[in-house]
C-alpha cells in the first residue's frame, strides 16, 4: 500500500507539484499535551522539490497568437475556429508539428513540436507572417499541494468525529476536523446544501467516485485531448472532495467505504475544468477561467499558481482580464502557496493570480487546528524570501495579498478510485491525507457556494456579488492573534458567515 502511494507521490513531484508536510516534532508535542486512548499515527514525510524560482517552460510547445484583424469577429466563433484550424494544419506541415488545440476566443494555435525542430526556429520563421501577433512558449502552472501521508483509520464517518470521541483541540487531527473547526455542524442547520455551480480548475476529477458522481455537473478537458475531464493525477479529485463530497450516502462495506467523506457543500454542482494537458499549464488555465464563467460558475477554485512571469507578460494580462470578466458573477478562490513566504515583501518570484489585487479574488492561507498558520519548517538564513533557502515548507501569508485562513493541516479527502488499495482496511485503502494550501482553498470555495445558496433561498431572483461574498467571508471569520500576518487576521467560520447573508 505504502509503495503504491510513494510511487504516486513521485509522479506528482515530477509535475512540479509544490507540497507541504506535517512536522513530526510538532505532532509529537501535540501528542504529549493531549493524550488519547488511541496511538498517534506515525507520519512519514516525503520531501518535495521547492517552488520554482522562475516560470517553467513546457518543452517542445509553441503558442501562436493571430492578430484580431486576421480573424473573423468574436461573434462568429465558428468561423474563427475554422480559420485557426486551417492555419494549424498549415503550420503543422511546415514545422512537422502536431496541433494540440486551438482556442478561438484568444486566437491561439497550440503546437506540439517535433524534437527535430526548436521553438526558436518556429518563432523566427513566423516573424514575417502578417497574421501572427506573437509566438511564445507555454508555461507549467504549479499545483499548491499536496503532501501524502499514510492514512490512519481512526474514524469511519462524520458521526464518529465529534468531541465525545476526540476532545478539542483534536489531538489526533481526526479526519474531518476542518469541517468542525469552521462551524459546519451549525452551518448546515442554516443551509444544509445548495445547488450552486462551483468550478474546480484543476487536473480533472474522478467522475466515477461514489462521493463525487452525484454532484458532477459535467465540464471540459480544455485542450480537448479526451472526451471527459478525467483525473489521472488525483489533485483535482482531492480538492473537489473537500468542496463538495456528497452527504448522507455512507454505505458500510467490508472492503471499501469511499462514501465516508463529506464536503462543505454536499450538493454543490461541480463543474470540472481540466487544465492538465498533459500537465497543468497556463494556456489551458486562462481558457478554463473563461469557460467556467461562461458556464455560470458562481465560484472558481484554483489551487495552483504560475511562478516567475512579469505582470506585463501577455499570458498574465490575459489571466487577469479573464478573472476580471467575472467581477459581477464569479468569485475566484486561490490557494496562497506553500513556500512559507510573505507575499507582500517576497514578491520574487511572482505568483499569479495570487498577486493580483482584484475585488473578485480571495487568496487563502492554510491553518492548523490551533488557528496558527501552517508552518512545517521555519525559514532561516540570510534570505527569507528565497524559495530555495534551506529546507522549509508552510503556508504563504501577507497582510496585503492573502485574505483569509482555512484548515489546511492534515486534511482527509478522496483518493482516485484507480488508486484504491487492497489492504482490507477501508479507510486506509480509499483516503488521501495532505497538508497544503490546496486543501485550504476549497473550504472557502464550498462555503461561498452555501452563502450564495442562502441568498437565493431568501430572494430567488437575487444573488450576492463576488465582492459581497469576499467581504462576508473575511469579515465574519474567527479573528485569531496568530493569524495577524494575513489581511483579515481570521480563519473561516462558515456558520457566522451564513448568518450575515442579507
Amino acid at each position: 500500500m505504502l509503495n503504491k502511494r510513494a510511487k504516486t507521490a513521485t509522479i506528482l513531484a515530477a509535475l512540479v507539484i509544490v507540497i507541504s508536510s506535517l512536522n513530526s516534532t510538532t505532532a509529537a508535542a501535540q501528542t504529549d499535551a493531549h493524550q488519547t486512548s488511541e496511538p498517534q499515527p506515525k507520519v512519514k514525510t516525503l520531501h518535495p522539490p521547492p517552488a520554482p524560482t522562475e516560470a517553467k517552460i513546457i518543452e517542445n510547445e509553441a503558442v501562436i497568437r493571430f492578430k484580431e484583424k486576421s480573424l473573423p469577429p468574436k461573434k462568429a466563433m465558428e468561423d474563427r475556429e475554422n480559420v485557426l484550424r486551417r492555419a494549424g494544419k498549415e503550420f503543422a506541415q511546415k514545422f512537422v508539428a502536431e496541433v494540440i488545440a486551438t482556442y478561438p476566443w484568444f486566437g491561439w494555435i497550440r503546437l506540439k513540436l517535433s524534437h527535430g525542430d526548436s521553438f526558436t526556429s518556429v518563432a523566427n520563421a513566423l516573424k514575417s507572417d502578417t497574421r501572427v501577433q506573437y509566438v511564445l512558449p507555454n508555461y507549467e502552472v504549479t499545483l499548491h499541494g499536496h503532501h501524502r501521508y499514510p492514512p490512519t483509520p481512526n474514524d469511519r464517518a462524520w458521526t464518529e468525529h465529534f468531541p465525545a470521541v476526540y476532545p478539542a483541540p483534536y489531538p489526533n487531527y481526526s479526519y474531518l476536523w476542518g469541517l468542525d473547526k469552521i462551524g459546519m455542524e451549525e452551518a448546515w442547520r442554516v443551509r444544509p446544501d445548495g445547488l450552486v455551480i462551483a468550478a474546480v480548475l484543476d487536473t480533472g476529477i474522478d467522475e466515477n467516485h461514489p462521493d463525487l458522481s452525484a454532484n458532477n455537473h459535467g465540464g471540459s478537458d480544455i485542450c480537448g485531448s479526451s472526451s471527459t475531464p478525467t483525473d489521472f493525477d488525483g489533485h483535482g479529485t482531492y480538492v473537489a472532495s473537500i468542496l463538495a463530497s456528497q452527504g448522507n450516502n455512507w454505505v458500510p462495506n467490508p472492503t471499501t467505504q469511499p462514501e465516508s467523506f463529506l464536503g462543505v457543500n454536499p450538493a454543490a454542482k461541480i463543474l470540472t475544468v481540466k487544465i492538465s494537458c498533459p500537465v497543468p499549464n497556463i494556456i489551458d488555465a486562462i481558457s478554463g477561467v473563461r469557460y467556467a464563467i461562461q458556464k455560470g460558475a458562481a465560484v472558481i477554485n484554483g489551487s495552483w499558481g504560475l511562478y516567475g512571469l512579469p505582470a506585463t507578460h501577455p499570458y498574465i494580462v490575459d489571466l487577469k482580464d479573464e478573472i476580471v470578466a467575472g467581477r459581477n458573477t464569479t468569485l475566484y478562490v486561490a490557494s496562497a502557496g506553500n513556500e512559507a513566504r510573505d507575499l507582500d515583501k517576497c514578491y520574487k518570484p511572482t505568483m499569479w493570480p495570487q498577486m493580483f489585487n482584484l475585488k473578485n479574488l480571495i487568496v487563502v492561507a492554510a491553518t492548523t487546528p490551533y488557528d496558527t498558520l501552517l508552518v512545517v519548517t521555519p525559514r532561516i538564513g540570510p534570505n527569507p524570501c528565497s524559495p530555495t533557502n534551506n529546507n522549509f515548507e508552510g503556508s504563504n501569508f501577507g497582510k496585503k495579498t492573502v485574505h483569509l485562513g482555512a484548515p489546511g493541516d492534515t486534511i482527509w479527502g478522496a483518493l482516485l478510485t484507480s488508486q484504491f488499495g487492497s489492504s482490507g482496511n477501508p479507510m486506509e485503502d480509499t483516503v488521501l491525507v495532505t497538508s497544503s494550501t490546496s486543501a485550504a482553498a476549497p473550504f472557502v470555495a464550498g462555503c461561498a457556494t452555501l452563502l450564495q445558496a442562502e441568498k437565493r433561498a431568501k430572494l430567488p431572483t437575487s444573488r450576492l456579488s463576488p465582492s459581497q461574498l469576499k467581504s462576508i467571508l473575511m469579515k465574519w471569520g474567527d479573528r485569531r492573534p496568530k493569524l495577524a500576518k494575513i489581511m483579515s487576521g481570521s480563519r473561516l467560520n462558515c456558520h457566522s458567515a451564513l448568518l450575515k447573508v442579507p
